[in-house]
């Protein structure tokens, strides 16, 4: 519901924060870094995953009473929740995937990869996972049978895969910079472009038209998916760590090492940016969650919550900066000049 915010610390636990009190809740027990942790679709139950266990664990928001996933042989590096909420698949260097049910801990291993499993997710239907792995390869597994078809090409890490929201195609990224799209039906592949660096976080918008990527090479990329033409949007002075799509689709936001946060337009306009490492952003987009470390003057990590601006809201802040100069500034047209002409004065709610 966009109401509270859960990190994940090196200290050993995770938080859970209201928004609107700046109160906090201790998820602890863990005996590792704490490497992640994300909301179950209804906001009810946490996961977090870890720096170096082999476990995942799954957290009751409100009793905050904890069921551990054991079984796995090796680091955890990668969790997601069914659309439905009522499972979970994690990915390890082990080189399986699993599926676990929320309720009783039980699991069902995913097993034929050749090396570690970089990424593991649900189609939008929950009935299918794919996963991407070192060994080269994308695998499309039947939650409920656990069979899997096998999508070759690349020669090296396949980071990450994500299906389409139809579930008929799987955007994937690779550590040579490569991105391809996968006809689910088929197992065939066209390549829509490359990065210069490797690539990962592959993730289709909202509508299917569009999949975009991030990239240690600075950049994060809008791929149209009918044509395979790139969009770029670069700025950042550091690695893109994460890019995803906003619910209407038409923005991007991106979380950098560079210690920023940038909003983007699918054209590559960047229209918004805010201080600090990116945690999260609530599902509605409202608002973005950000870390800045500690000094001297400040020596704990500060959490700073900002607010995200529609379209219409930048436009009026736009015209609050610029009413009273457009009629007198030299050199402009009626047209430019009537640009804030029909905007309101104030955002709805000041």
């Amino acid at each position: 519901d966009g109401q509270q915010v859960v990190t994940a610390s090196f200290d050993g636990t995770a938080r859970l924060w209201d928004l609107e009190t700046g109160a906090s809740t201790v998820l602890q027990g863990h005996q590792d870094e704490v490497n992640s942790a994300s909301f179950s679709p209804d906001g009810q139950q946490v996961m977090t995953t870890f720096a170096f266990s082999h476990t995942a664990w799954l957290w009751d928001v409100n009793t905050g009473a904890s069921i551990v996933l054991e079984g796995h042989q090796a680091v955890v590096g990668n969790a997601s929740f069914s659309p439905d909420g009522q499972q979970v698949v994690t990915a390890s260097g082990d080189g399986t995937a699993r599926l676990w049910d929320v309720k009783t801990g039980a699991s069902t291993v995913l097993e034929g990869h050749q090396d570690a499993v970089a990424s593991a997710s649900f189609s939008l239907d929950g009935q299918q996972v794919v996963t991407a792995s070192g060994d080269g390869t994308v695998r499309l597994w039947d939650v409920n049978t656990g069979a899997s078809i096998v999508l070759e090409g690349y020669q090296g890490l396949v980071s990450s895969a994500s299906f389409s929201p139809d579930g008929q195609q799987v955007v994937t990224a690779s550590s040579d910079g490569t991105v391809q799209l996968w006809d689910v039906t088929t197992g065939g592949s066209r390549v829509l472009g490359s990065h210069q660096g490797s690539a990962y976080g592959a993730k289709f918008s909202p509508n299917g038209q569009y999949a975009v990527t991030a990239s240690t090479d600075r950049t994060a990329k809008v791929w149209d998916i009918s044509t395979g033409g790139a969009q770029v949007l670069e700025g950042h002075q550091g690695s893109v760590t994460s890019a995803s799509f906003g619910p209407d689709g038409q923005r991007v936001i991106t979380f950098s090492n560079d210690n920023t946060v940038r909003v983007w337009l699918l054209n590559g306009q960047q229209i918004a940016e805010y201080p600090g490492l990116g945690l999260a952003v609530n599902p509605q987009w409202t608002r973005v969650a950000t870390v800045q470390a500690g000094d001297a003057f400040t020596p704990e990590n500060a959490i700073s919550i900002w607010r995200i601006d529609d379209i219409d809201n930048l436009l009026i802040r736009a015209c609050q900066r610029l009413r009273f100069y457009l009629p007198y500034a030299p050199g402009l047209s009626d047209s430019d000049r009537a640009l804030c002409y029909g905007i309101p004065a104030q955002l709805p709610d000041e």
